[in-house]
């Protein structure tokens, strides 16, 4: 959550100064990204959901990822 804020807050600052895309993170998540023997899923995924991202316009839009703000599941 720092992690996030930290973003969101930097993001914030730099809007209108520099383009920034974060490409969505993973959330939720149903492994740990402690555990380093899913590692191998989590790559994948990661990479699958930044492809479909990229896909849907992700690199035409700045904003902030909805996953970065607030939220509960």
């Amino acid at each position: 959550m720092l992690i996030d804020n930290q973003m969101v807050r930097d993001m914030k600052e730099l809007a209108g100064v520099v383009d920034v895309f974060t490409a969505p993170n993973l959330c939720p998540l149903d492994i740990s990204p402690y555990d380093f023997s899913c590692a191998d899923q989590l790559i994948e995924r990661a990479a699958d959901n930044t492809r479909r991202w990229i896909k849907e316009g992700g690199l035409t839009c700045s904003r902030i990822p909805e996953a970065l703000l607030p939220h509960s599941h």
